[in-house]
């Protein structure tokens, strides 16, 4: 806290050596003691104090409740101006002024570029000609109306001292910075306080980032808060109000963790504080500051470092902060990716060796009921001599190749239907060739690119088993042929296996166990079979649509 202290005793500093030096206009200037004030008379008229009037001056304009256009007097001897073209300049005026030399009307005040805490609506430079000046007194009048900005006539300058040009050249050169530099520092402070409440890390700082930015584009671009002319008065002490809040909410949000950076964040927050401070009690402060140029550069000036280079930092502090947890986000997010990715592979490896366990108990139990009851069958046959060798030279033959098939089907043939086709057709190759018929196997495209589950390549494997296996029990067939055909109009492929052997009837009533079994294996799927064939006539043609993802 205390190095936030001395950064905001060194801004405050800094600032004040940049404030213009009215020194070399202290011999001009007008003493306040000698400057009389009194309401004027009705339609901003001059007129001269009545007798018996209460005796206000300078000082004491802001301890006297003004109902209406004020007028400030005082008086020059003739003997004391000479012939020289005579300057009056008045840097500050709270409303619209107007000058008046011996009740003639002489000049009228300019608006100030800039209307922040103690600068007013106007400001008033003229050269008088020694010509408006009588012999012996001389009455200057100013009249003031109203005084919304509260801010009154501080300083009045008056001597043929060429130098009361120069300081209004530079009032304009000052005013005109300091509107630009608010102006610029509102709009920085603003962008950064939008940023930082999105991200989130120090709201508090930033939501009286926004406010202490808003407030200094409201100076820079002199808009009226309230909207009407009457309530000048209100929107500079609100303003100013709004300033001291936003400051301290600023402060607070650095005192919470402090760092190297959070403490020149917490310096300039200080110093935006004294400034706040400065421009409340110049808004509605009832003293009479005689001289107030350092004050009032302080109260606006003291408001920019936080704008310009302590909302800046914070939020640069805060984008570290975003990315580091950003960046922990991220490896947690891929650390989870890779949780499910594994998780996903365990449950595919479970659902897929789940589908094979299945398939076995199946197989066995078809071995246990096909195969074993074929062998019991031909034992009963043997041992009651209804049988002779070749009769059970083929039926042993007929067990050994639903044996293979058996085994052959439970090779990995769930892994890739590319992979399981490939080993179909190898084994489909030797199994047609012990039987003496020719496999025709006619494949142009990839299938792996096609998706089935483990148990549609299941399903799919045994019933081209079991269409094989019909044509080496039943068909006495000499050839068979496979063909594979894409069909993307059918969301597919199609498979269709032909043979030049004897034709059955496909009707239900005759349909044995391998046909059912493969109707079902095809629903499995989800696919068509159709089978098409005729007792009596030659060869059978089998056609299945197989549906696939991509």
């Amino acid at each position: 806290m205390a190095a936030s202290f001395a950064i905001a005793v060194l801004l405050i500093a800094m600032i004040r050596t940049s404030v213009p030096s009215t020194l070399p206009l202290s011999n001009s200037e007008v003493s306040a003691q000698h400057v009389r004030f009194f309401e004027s008379a009705n339609n901003h008229q001059i007129r001269r104090p009545l007798t018996g009037e209460a005796e206000n001056y300078l000082p004491d304009q802001f301890k006297v409740k003004q109902n209406g256009t004020r007028q400030f007097s005082f008086s020059r001897h003739h003997d004391d101006l000479g012939d020289q073209i005579q300057r009056i300049f008045i840097p500050v005026s709270g409303g619209d002024v107007s000058l008046s030399i011996n009740g003639a009307p002489a000049a009228r005040g300019l608006d100030l570029p800039y209307a922040g805490p103690g600068f007013g609506q106007q400001y008033l430079y003229a050269e008088i000609n020694p010509s408006l000046f009588n012999p012996g007194i001389n009455r200057i009048d100013l009249i003031m109306r109203q005084d919304p900005a509260h801010a009154g006539i501080r300083q009045i300058y008056f001597s043929d001292d060429s130098q009361l040009m120069a300081a209004e050249s530079g009032l304009l050169t000052w005013s005109k910075r300091l509107k630009s530099t608010l102006f610029i520092g509102g709009i920085i402070g603003l962008i950064c306080s939008l940023i930082g409440l999105i991200i989130g890390y120090n709201r508090l700082a930033f939501i009286g980032g926004a406010g202490l930015g808003s407030v200094a584009t409201i100076y820079g671009s002199k808009i009226d808060l309230l909207g009407f002319d009457q309530s000048i008065w209100l929107n500079h002490k609100v303003l100013a109000a709004v300033s001291l809040v936003s400051a301290v909410l600023i402060a607070f949000g650095c005192i919470r963790s402090l760092t190297i950076s959070k403490t020149i964040i917490l310096g300039s927050a200080l110093a935006a504080v004294f400034a706040a401070i400065l421009g409340l009690f110049l808004t509605v402060s009832p003293v009479h500051i005689p001289s107030s140029t350092s004050v009032v550069h302080c109260a606006n000036c003291a408001l920019v470092p936080v704008l310009i280079f302590g909302l800046p930092l914070q939020l640069i502090f805060d984008l570290r902060l975003f990315r580091k947890s950003y960046a922990a986000a991220q490896q947690e997010i891929t650390k989870q990716k890779n949780v499910i990715v594994a998780q996903d592979m365990a449950l595919e490896n479970e659902i897929k060796n789940k589908a094979v366990l299945e398939e076995r108990q199946r197989f066995t139990r078809d071995m246990h009921d096909g195969i074993g009851g074929q062998l019991m069958s031909l034992l009963v046959r043997v041992r009651s001599g209804r049988v002779d060798l070749p009769g059970v030279e083929s039926d042993l033959k007929s067990s050994l190749t639903d044996l293979r098939m058996v085994v052959d089907s439970l090779d990995n043939v769930g892994e890739n239907l590319g992979a399981a086709m490939a080993t179909f057709h190898a084994r489909a190759s030797k199994q047609l060739e012990a039987e003496r018929v020719r496999l025709y196997w006619n494949q142009d495209f990839d299938l792996s690119k096609y998706v089935l589950d483990t148990r549609q390549i299941l399903n799919l494997y045994r019933l081209l088993q079991e269409a094989i296996s019909n044509v080496v029990r039943h068909a006495a067939a000499s050839e068979v042929k496979i063909e594979f055909s894409d069909a993307p109009g059918k969301d597919g492929f199609e498979i269709q296996i032909t043979d030049d052997g004897k034709g059955f009837d496909t009707g239900p009533k005759v349909a044995g166990k391998g046909l059912k079994n493969m109707q079902t294996r095809a629903k499995k799927i989800g696919g068509v079979l159709d089978i098409i064939s005729q007792e009596g006539k030659q060869g059978t043609t089998i056609n299945l649509l197989v549906p696939v993802g991509t």
